[in-house]
């Protein structure tokens, strides 16, 4: 399901605790327009000019909230007719502080429809300190020293400034993405986990200062200290495959840091072959021929969809998730053998366990379990919300997971190219508008 219009009108509509799941990477800072703007009054045929120094020509009187949808830079006054400009997108505001706090008010809504179990998933980009030409884009090229206006051309209306009143610099890395996230924990999330998302071919930049970027960051919160996790979905393969030889006792010799014994405090036991997934993700960056500027690759959204929702579903009754059970596959079969070690200075000889050949009795699961006290519950499909939908990766993974979706999109025709794309999947789904 698609809804279409202002997330935080939209998300309005969504009952509490009826999502499961929020995977999601909100518009970058001042990257780009969407083109989701309108003009209210003035004269329709005029062609709209507005000044371009950040902060002039706001209209007098206009709201200053983080939650109602009028932002500063979004609400211009042309110069030739007087039209104001309404707009309710998200990533144009003046300051980094107000981009955080409309996000932060987003993300509150979300956690009242997320699940007690539920985990949110929130890729978000950094940007640097400086305009383009009279553009909201932050970059590396233009600016000056702190609040000041910098000539951008010889058009009056070429100029563009730096952060006045704040301690960001013109070149600045300005630190959204932690921004955010110590804004959402100090909103009540759980900031369990920064993952880093490399990118193998990022997008090359003409810097001669600083190293090309090539990661972004995919926080995982929670809105409880206790959440749904299935850790056994996204297992990697391990090098060491089917054995682990694991180091036991340790002596003076200082043998317990020979690099081919894995020891019980150093190191993970493999499971078969597989062992837990790190938090470094290698995921390329995928062309989208579709008019939209920015996509998820879908094997970044995968794993998120596989940890953070049932496969078996959730109770038809309270939305709770159901839990895979494990045999136990920690007991191995074991091989000793003994090696004398040497002489001690108070003894002739000793002999002593050296090392363990364990053949891993591999986990294996053989059921699900519920974790709710709901009489007679059945498992139906978990849902995946996505408040800032775009292309649809999110609802498409999440369907070909076998997972419902829902996403809210402020722009109809990204909206249209999204329905599109996962309708060449499937036909079972709704758009509502």
């Amino acid at each position: 399901m698609i809804l279409i219009g202002d997330v935080r009108e939209r998300l309005k509509e969504l009952p509490d605790q009826s999502v499961n799941c929020c995977i999601t990477s909100p518009p970058y800072w001042g990257l780009r327009d969407y083109g989701t703007a309108s003009w209210d009054g003035g004269d329709p045929s005029c062609d709209h000019q507005t000044s371009r120094s950040r902060g002039d020509d706001i209209k007098s009187g206009d709201k200053q909230g983080t939650s109602n949808g009028s932002r500063p830079n979004t609400q211009l006054v042309c110069q030739t007719c007087n039209a104001v400009r309404v707009d309710s997108q998200i990533g144009l505001e003046q300051t980094p502080e107000a981009f955080i706090a409309e996000l932060v008010a987003v993300f509150h809504e979300v956690k009242r429809v997320l699940h007690d179990d539920g985990t949110l998933w929130l890729n978000i980009g950094d940007s640097y300190a400086s305009f383009r030409d009279g553009k909201a884009t932050p970059d590396t090229t233009r600016g000056a020293s702190l609040g000041t206006l910098v000539d951008k051309g010889k058009a009056s209306n070429r100029k563009a400034s730096t952060f006045a009143n704040t301690s960001i610099k013109h070149k600045d890395l300005v630190g959204i993405p932690w921004m955010l996230a110590f804004a959402l924990r100090a909103d009540g999330w759980y900031l369990r986990q920064d993952i880093i998302w490399h990118k193998p071919n990022p997008m090359p930049e003409s810097v001669r200062d600083r190293c090309t970027k090539a990661h972004e960051y995919i926080f995982l919160l929670s809105k409880s200290p206790q959440y749904y996790f299935d850790n056994e979905a996204i297992k990697e393969p391990s090098s060491q495959i089917g054995k682990t030889k694991i180091r036991f006792g340790g002596n003076k010799y200082g043998d317990n840091d020979d690099p081919k014994y894995a020891t019980k405090s150093g190191n993970e036991y493999t499971d078969s072959g597989f062992r837990n997934k790190r938090d470094v993700w290698s995921v390329a960056v995928r062309p989208f021929k579709d008019a939209h500027f920015a996509t998820f690759p879908t094997t970044l959204i995968e794993p998120c969809i596989l940890a953070g929702t049932s496969k078996h579903g959730v109770c038809d009754k309270c939305k709770s998730q159901y839990e895979r059970i494990m045999a136990n596959g920690q007991t191995p079969e074991r091989k000793t053998r003994d090696k004398t070690l040497g002489v001690y200075p108070d003894r002739k000889t000793t002999t002593r366990l050296n090392s363990v050949d364990m053949a891993v009795i591999p986990k294996t699961q053989i059921g699900w379990k519920q974790t709710c006290d709901c009489e007679s519950s059945q498992p139906v499909p978990a849902v995946v919300l996505d408040p800032f939908f775009g292309a649809g990766t999110t609802g498409l993974v999440a369907q070909r997971h076998g997972r419902k979706w829902i996403g809210c999109e402020l722009n109809p025709e990204y909206a249209a190219i999204a329905t599109a794309r996962i309708e060449s999947e499937s036909n079972l789904f709704t758009t509502s508008d």
